[in-house]
């Protein structure tokens, strides 16, 4: 019964911090950032593109929401269409 018990914090931190562990962090907070403006260029789009869409209302709000959405969307879709052509052609 006198068993230790540990967290998954007490684990992680015991691993330490290491030469790739600064990498990987390096890396994945560049892909942060860069993921980031990508969505800020699709918002300040859309914030010129909304009102043909939506001449009477002058600020869509929600619509405007869902048009990043189905920006977004269709990014995903492109990629995958893209990947697909680049695999067949291989």
């Amino acid at each position: 019964m006198n068993e230790k018990q540990f967290t998954i914090s007490e684990v992680i931190d015991s691993f330490g911090i290491t030469k790739h562990s600064w990498v990987l962090f390096i890396i994945l907070s560049l892909a942060q950032v860069l993921d980031g403006y990508d969505f800020m260029i699709i918002n300040s789009t859309n914030l010129f593109v909304a009102h043909t869409f939506w001449p009477n209302d002058p600020n869509p709000g929600a619509l405007m929401g869902s048009l990043t959405t189905w920006d977004l969307l269709g990014m995903v879709i492109g990629g995958k269409q893209l990947i697909a052509e680049k695999a067949k052609k291989q």
